[in-house]
């Protein structure tokens, strides 16, 4: 049986989803502290930061919307859990995401596989390219190149992102507007040191002081 399917399950409390999401505001604030220039050459802990940000804020959006069980019954199928929160109200991020990029099982970070992309394809690729890596290796990201995942090969410890990446930044902080503030009359609570830490980031490309 689908998650999706599973009526049986009990409606969601506060805490289940205020909990996910604030969970990943933590994983937010550790995708933004490694953003900074001089932290950069830790690219796997990096996007793995940001991987874990993007799951928690879309499994707190399930399970305000349907259950916690219904949330984690995705597991990894990250691409299954982007498309159920595109149908709910207000997405940020609907229709960000190209649906053969996201599916495909074709490496699409190789020099060969990114050849076989169209000149619009690849532009949007470069773009979105830590989102797209957070949906389809989010199990993966802890063994970058290593045989028998779903991103192997030496090109995958290679390849680059912005410092800090802007569009990340903008990414999550749009998830967790936007996961806090749709059950906002529920008495959830929402952190605004993420957003200060963001805006920091992103303008002094540093973490503040003090």
């Amino acid at each position: 049986m689908s998650p999706l399917d599973d009526t049986s399950v009990r409606r969601p409390t506060l805490g289940d989803w205020s909990m996910l999401a604030g969970r990943a505001d933590e994983w937010s604030r550790a995708y933004l502290i490694l953003s900074v220039p001089s932290s950069h050459v830790a690219l796997s802990p990096l996007i793995f930061a940001a991987a874990h940000a993007v799951e928690l804020y879309l499994k707190s959006a399930v399970t305000a919307h349907a259950s916690f069980k219904i949330a984690v019954g995705f597991g990894h199928k990250m691409s299954e859990l982007w498309r159920y929160c595109e149908a709910l109200q207000g997405f940020p991020f609907k229709g960000l995401l190209d649906s053969k990029l996201l599916d495909q099982g074709r490496d699409i970070y190789s020099v060969e596989g990114r050849q076989s992309l169209s000149a619009t394809q690849r532009a949007h690729l470069i773009e979105n390219e830590a989102m797209y890596l957070a949906i389809r290796h989010v199990q993966d990201l802890k063994y970058l190149g290593v045989k028998g995942t779903t991103l192997k090969g030496t090109y995958a410890l290679t390849f680059g992102l912005p410092v800090p990446d802007r569009t990340m930044i903008g990414r999550l902080t749009g998830l967790a507007h936007w996961t806090w503030g749709q059950w906002w009359n529920t008495g959830g609570y929402n952190d605004p040191s993420l957003y200060a830490l963001a805006e920091r980031v992103m303008s002094a490309g540093q973490l503040p002081r003090g």
